[in-house]
C-alpha cells in the first residue's frame, strides 16, 4: 500500500496507515508537517482523493506545517503556560566531558558543553521531563478527586500520535507534550482519560461522563486537534 506517491500533491506529506483509525484524517503540526492518517482497510485511490480535495486548505494553512522543513533552532526561550518561562542561555565553548543544563536562581537555564544539537535537545528534553511529571501527576490526583473517579498507576511518555491512555487496569499514561498547553486544555485530556477507567469505550455514557466532568469538551476536542502547533519543534 502506498508504494508510490502521486506527483500532483504540491508538497511534501507523510502516509500513517493506523489500524485504530476509524476514518481518514489530516494532521498538521511544525513537527512532522503534514500527515495524513489512514484507516488500515482504506484504499491508496481513497486516500489520495481525500487528500487531493483538501490541498486548498492545507496551503491555506501552511504556517502550521512548513515550520518541519526548516532547520530546527535551539530554543532562547522556554514557555510553559502552567509553570511559567524561561529564558536559555548556551555556554558551548567551555571544555567539559559531560554536558549540563543548570536551573539558575533568576529562572533561567544555561547549558554547558558541546554545541550538538542532539546533545541540546536531549538535555532540555530531559528538563521538560522534570517539570512535567510532577505538575501533571498532581493536577491528575486533583482531578481524580473532584471527579471521583480512581485511577490505579499514572505514568509519562513522549508520544507522537496519543495525549494519553487507559488500560483495562485503570493504568493511565500521559503525553509529556502535555505540560506545554493551557490548563483548561490538560483538564481536558486527564478527564477524558479518567472517564476511561469507567467505560473503555467512546460510547455515549462515556462522552455523558465527561460531560458532566467537563461540560465545554466539544471545544476542547477542536482545539486539540491542532496542538501539535503548539509544541515547539525541537521537542
Amino acid at each position: 500500500m502506498f508504494e508510490a506517491k502521486p506527483s500532483n500533491i504540491p508538497f511534501p506529506y507523510q502516509v500513517s496507515v493506523n489500524s485504530r483509525a476509524k476514518r481518514l484524517n489530516l494532521k498538521l503540526s511544525a513537527n512532522k508537517g503534514v500527515q495524513l492518517v489512514v484507516p488500515k482497510r482504506v484504499s491508496q485511490k481513497a486516500a489520495m482523493a481525500f487528500l487531493q480535495q483538501h490541498v486548498e486548505w492545507i496551503q491555506g494553512n501552511a504556517h502550521i506545517w512548513e515550520q518541519a522543513y526548516v532547520e530546527i533552532e535551539r530554543p532562547e526561550l522556554i514557555v510553559l503556560p502552567v509553570l511559567g518561562q524561561w529564558r536559555v542561555e548556551y555556554e558551548t565553548n567551555v571544555i567539559s566531558k559531560r554536558a549540563t543544563l543548570l536551573h539558575r536562581p533568576d529562572n533561567s537555564l544555561i547549558y554547558c558543553g558541546k554545541d550538538d544539537p542532539e546533545i541540546i535537545f536531549k538535555k532540555l528534553h530531559q528538563w521538560i521531563h522534570k517539570q512535567a511529571a510532577p505538575y501533571l501527576h498532581e493536577r491528575m490526583q486533583h482531578l481524580s478527586q473532584r471527579c471521583e473517579l480512581p485511577f490505579n498507576k499514572l505514568t509519562f511518555r513522549t508520544q507522537n500520535t496519543r495525549w494519553g491512555s487507559c488500560s483495562h487496569e485503570k493504568n493511565i499514561s500521559l503525553n509529556y507534550k502535555l505540560i506545554f498547553m493551557d490548563e483548561d486544555l490538560i483538564d481536558y485530556v486527564l478527564i477524558h482519560e479518567l472517564a476511561h477507567t469507567v467505560h473503555l469505550d467512546h460510547g455515549k455514557r462515556f462522552w455523558g461522563l465527561v460531560s458532566e466532568h467537563f461540560p465545554n469538551y466539544r471545544l476542547a476536542i477542536k482545539q486539540l486537534k491542532y496542538a501539535d502547533s503548539i509544541i515547539p519543534n525541537w521537542f
